[in-house]
């Protein structure tokens, strides 16, 4: 279980104004999750826990009575405290600690601060956060509400979940008796389809290396942008970024004579809705669907994007058994959950981070950005982070180093072709 329960980290990178304390940080963190409710029970209890394998199979291990939260709130391994370190540099000695061990009597979560790092573009050194967690904990939702509750300064104005696409409509009786047929009758089809195919060779191919690279978009992908596009072509937030994604990957491909194949399998993470709680939990899952990658043609590529999302979407008894399979996996030998790890499938996946509106606090300090990564593994090796913060959009883009993207210089080159996309679409937009 350990190799497959290592990986499986989520990292939210945020950058505070002046230099972070680390004490200072530590006591609000270990504050928070000591506390206990009207009815004495802990609000933040899950993250007294380590998991660990007993019997073969994965438990939970309550460590709250030897907690030591200087371990847990600390300096970033590989960071010197009178150092001002670039923003590529710090991103990169967090990308080096994607692969390390947890240790198995110890809660998997920490936040690992550089007190001095420049951002690209700015001359005044700010504090970087990296906030790590283990998928068990949390998903990108509710590691977002502990920081907006637990960590950053009150009152925090709420997360915004999606400021681009209208919401959900509420489910009804007679839907969820649809759904449940749906997931009993295709749990065969749906069980086949989670272990993927094999479209993609070029994009996953070898082993895990450990040479993994994290960066970001710089320009300002504004709110009022996405709408523009997403509102003329009829599309959605998430077709756009997949058609900005694959865009640049064809364009990478070509500048180092690397074909790729005409389909490959994308991944949607989705999250049940509406979101019952604003506590630690998981309750996301990844939905996976072929799309075709040899579109020239911006407006082509974007319909035909569009309709695999809405398929992906409309597929909810698909999503819905991912997140029954997921609740389940507790019950299984953790054996056969590192065994069926290694035949799911899938090029890249992009996750949309709920994000805020308006600008947070850290102990009277100004947040200037907050972006979120998640998990790489097995096949999928290369993951965006969508998260909006202050009304634009961060982009993070996480890979594992392989014959497209191989070092820090090509993975800038990415983001810069992928900031071109998004641009191509607006003016193409603009154009019309």
């Amino acid at each position: 279980m350990d190799s497959f329960a290592n990986v499986l980290n989520i990292t939210f990178f945020i950058f505070v104004d002046g230099t972070c304390d680390i004490q200072t940080l530590r006591k609000r963190v270990s504050t928070n999750i000591l506390s206990r409710d009207s009815t004495g029970k802990r609000p933040y209890g899950i993250l007294l826990n380590s998991t660990v394998e007993k019997f073969g199979f994965p438990c939970m291990s309550d460590e709250s009575g030897r907690i030591d939260f200087t371990h847990h709130v600390r300096l970033c391994p590989g960071i010197e405290d009178d150092r001002v370190y670039a923003e590529h540099e710090f991103l990169d000695i967090v990308a080096k600690l994607g692969d390390f061990k947890w240790k198995e009597s110890r809660p998997k979560w920490e936040f690992l601060i550089a007190p001095h790092v420049k951002l690209e573009g700015s001359e005044e050194s700010c504090s970087g956060i990296a906030v790590k967690f283990h998928h068990l904990y949390v998903d990108g939702i509710s590691l977002a509400q502990f920081l907006r509750n637990c960590i950053f300064d009150q009152p925090v104005p709420k997360l915004i979940l999606d400021p681009v696409n209208p919401p959900l409509p509420p489910s009804t009786i007679f839907s969820n008796v649809l759904l449940a047929l749906q997931i009993l009758l295709l749990g065969p089809y749906i069980s086949l389809r989670l272990l993927g195919n094999d479209y993609d060779p070029i994009l996953t191919e070898g082993p895990l290396n450990g040479g993994k690279l994290i960066g970001r978009t710089k320009m300002d992908i504004s709110l009022e942008m996405m709408r523009r596009i997403r509102k003329f072509h009829n599309c959605t937030t998430q077709t756009v970024l997949h058609s900005a994604f694959i865009g640049s990957l064809q364009k990478m491909a070509k500048r180092k004579g690397v074909k790729l194949p005409d389909e490959i399998l994308a991944g949607v993470v989705f999250a049940d809705f509406p979101y019952p709680d604003e506590f630690p939990r998981n309750n996301g899952c990844l939905g996976c669907e072929p799309v075709a990658i040899n579109d020239s043609n911006l407006g082509d590529r974007l319909a035909k994007l569009n309709k695999s999302m809405v398929t992906l979407y409309r597929r909810k008894y698909d999503l819905k058994a991912c997140l029954i399979l997921q609740a389940l996996l507790g019950m299984y030998p953790a054996a056969l959950i590192k065994f069926c790890s290694h035949l799911f499938k899938t090029s890249y996946y992009i996750s949309n981070v709920p994000g805020l509106d308006e600008a947070a606090k850290i102990e009277g300090n100004a947040v200037q950005l907050i972006f979120g990564i998640g998990p790489l593994f097995n096949r999928i090796r290369y993951q965006a982070g969508v998260g909006f913060y202050g009304g634009s959009f961060s982009i993070s883009l996480y890979i594992e180093s392989s014959k497209l993207i191989s070092n820090r210089n090509e993975m800038e080159n990415w983001i810069l072709e992928f900031e071109n996309e998004i641009r191509c679409l607006d003016k193409f937009t603009k154009a019309l």
